[in-house]
């Protein structure tokens, strides 16, 4: 096995262990605002929505989905990131494959 392809799925082994990170943090986000109860000033809190709130409110504005009172902007990010993690990983492995 050559170098460049250990390089390649070390790369496709780092990206789904970082999009699978991001998206557990942005689960923990939606759950977390199913409890009223739950202070937004909390430090956890504020650095859930900074981490998340970049591409959820580039999401809402472009892509208004709102059925009634529930945004849905949470789950199309949340799945979009899982479908583009595995086109981009099997990208990546067959490139990989290519080259042993």
């Amino acid at each position: 096995m050559t170098g460049i392809a250990m390089l390649l799925i070390y790369t496709a082994r780092l990206i789904d262990f970082a999009v699978n990170l991001y998206v557990f943090i942005l689960f923990i986000r939606i759950v977390l605002t199913w409890f009223p109860a739950v202070d937004p000033y909390h430090p956890i809190v504020v650095w859930l929505r900074k981490l998340t709130d970049p591409p959820l409110d580039w999401l809402r504005r472009n892509i208004p989905i709102y059925i009634g009172m529930f945004d849905l902007t949470p789950i199309i990010l949340f799945f979009g990131l899982i479908i583009a993690k595995r086109i981009l990983i099997a990208i990546i492995l067959s490139i990989a494959r290519g080259l042993i």
